[in-house]
């Protein structure tokens, strides 16, 4: 554990794993502490205005506490902290007052309760980790998959080990990256096994979100949007009429805003520059990022089309490939906020929209998940060429359902590019075959 830590808030949807991970940690640590702030008796402590070595102690003497296995410091972990404000505020006092003590944090929906109780974050003085669904190389790992997962972590990805990984990955996309999920999918479980498991879920995240919205109308809006959303993810949204409904823009922000801080949806904001800085338009038509793959295909009836289809670019018109390639691109991020970019071309006369565009060593990576032939990939194009001015060799990335393999082209305007074509598998190891680009090993 650093020296210079701050006590540290897990962010993360529930069901996501938070809790989880904190325990396999606190099961390598001498001495623990674990609090839930659901339970009234444990957050009760935190409204006493105990000092911070009172409360500790206090807490120590709580029931199921684990019995110290040695010297060291203490692990504090404040579950569900969202559940009592006065917590919140106690994270201050404990770093200030206890810098022995390390203190984690986890919580859910944290905005919008701290909303209403007019809290805000003790600025400066915690820090934050995002916790995502379980990735496809964890899925790899949680499942077996030991020989597969060796494969993936090869740059570049060996032609030998595609059709495996390709299949695997269909699964991930068919089961997602809920942590159950993939537990009951690695005990044996099918989709049709996990249904109800998807739907008590979604029901349970519906009940959580309409206690933190204002009676009445943006209660309603609330359900609409959660149900909604699965099936508005993977593409651009309005947010007039959003799901076919007939309520106003504004009253759709505030609800999608209300399921983004609790991490159920990213609401992603166009770029238009093709080299860095980049800021997203904020004023311009986002898309929608859903938690997790296998939710929104469980919600949408889809895992018969991922199972059966000789492409995953042909489930749900392109939408399901596209939405599971951002959530393993989001899965490298561990700062809370963070949303995948896209590019469009900023003419009114002149559409052009690149599924996914990555910052790497101070340039911008165009990302195109798509079939078919390279000629199809006009927008990709477009960008390249506005790019030429900027950059001396331009590379763009294809992800599709085939082998590792460097092309050298030209654009329709005539520029020429490298195209590197990467199996959908490997959307998450994109960083590392650019390098393997640039350092020759991808032919170029």
């Amino acid at each position: 554990m650093r020296e210079d830590r701050k006590p540290l808030i897990l962010r993360g949807a529930r069901q996501v794993g938070k809790t989880t991970v904190v325990e396999m940690f606190r099961a390598e640590v001498p001495r623990a502490l674990h609090v839930d702030c659901e339970r009234p008796g444990h957050a009760a402590l935190f409204r006493r205005g105990l000092s911070a070595a009172d409360l500790v102690q206090a807490m120590a003497l709580l029931p199921g506490q684990p019995t110290p296995r040695g010297d060291g410091p203490t692990l504090l972990f404040i579950d569900e902290i969202q559940a009592c404000p006065e917590a919140l505020l106690a994270l201050r006092f404990l770093y200030e007052d206890l810098p022995a003590c390390r203190v984690v944090a986890a919580g859910s929906l944290l905005e919008a309760a701290l909303g209403q109780a007019q809290i805000s974050m003790p600025v400066g003085r915690v820090e934050y980790l995002a916790i995502h669904p379980v990735t496809f190389a964890e899925f790899l790992e949680a499942t077996g998959a030991r020989d597969a997962l060796a494969a993936y972590l090869q740059t570049p990805c060996p032609d030998f080990a595609v059709p495996a990984l390709q299949q695997a990955f269909r699964r991930w996309c068919l089961i997602g990256g809920m942590p159950e999920a993939v537990a009951r999918a690695a005990a044996g479980a099918g989709p049709a096994d996990l249904a109800p498991w998807y739907d008590h879920l979604l029901t349970a995240y519906r009940d959580d979100l309409v206690k933190y919205a204002r009676r009445g109308l943006l209660e309603q809006v609330v359900r609409h949007c959660m149900a909604a959303a699965p099936l508005e993810a993977g593409q651009r949204i309005t947010l007039a009429g959003f799901g076919g409904s007939s309520y106003r823009a504004r009253e759709v922000g505030e609800a999608l805003r209300l399921l983004e801080q609790a991490h159920l949806v990213r609401i992603c904001y166009p770029v238009t520059a093709t080299q860095l800085p980049a800021t997203p338009g904020l004023h311009k038509h986002p898309r929608l990022q859903f938690l997790d793959t296998g939710l929104m295909n469980a919600a949408l009836g889809l895992q018969g089309q991922v199972l059966t289809a000789d492409d995953l670019a042909d489930v749900h018109q392109g939408r399901m490939i596209e939405h599971a390639v951002g959530q393993e691109l989001l899965g490298r991020e561990d700062t809370v906020g963070a949303k995948p970019w896209f590019w469009i071309r900023d003419k009114p006369q002149a559409q052009a929209e690149v599924d996914f565009v990555i910052p790497w060593q101070g340039r911008l990576v165009a990302v195109e998940v798509k079939k078919g032939a390279q000629g199809r990939l006009r927008s990709l194009h477009q960008f390249v060429d506005q790019q030429a001015a900027h950059t001396s060799t331009p590379v763009a990335i294809r992800l599709y359902n085939g082998v590792v393999r460097a092309d050298h082209l030209k654009t329709v305007g005539g520029t020429a590019f490298i195209l590197l074509n990467l199996p959908y598998a490997c959307a998450a190891r994109i960083p590392e075959h650019l390098e393997a680009w640039q350092a020759g090993g991808l032919g170029a």
